[in-house]
């Protein structure tokens, strides 16, 4: 999965600074609970998800899921 800002001058300016920004904001999504967001964040490879994770921290899994929602996935706090 790959999240891209808008860099085109007609546009307006992007939304995100950078992709970090762009995943911070899905994290914090949700965390607060959104559905999307979550959903999003299940498709992130393992890797990928490290990396987010040591970036901006791990997230809540969605009820259902395979992974525990109480601690993170990677062992990242």
């Amino acid at each position: 999965m790959e999240i891209q800002r808008v860099d085109s001058s007609e546009a307006g300016a992007p939304v995100f600074a950078d992709a970090s920004d762009a995943w911070r904001h899905v994290v914090t999504r949700a965390r607060a609970g959104s559905a999307l967001h979550r959903r999003a964040l299940q498709m992130v490879d393992p890797i990928e998800r490290m990396l987010i994770e040591a970036s901006v921290g791990w997230w809540p899994e969605p009820p259902g899921s395979a992974r525990p929602a109480t601690t993170s996935p990677t062992g990242v706090p």
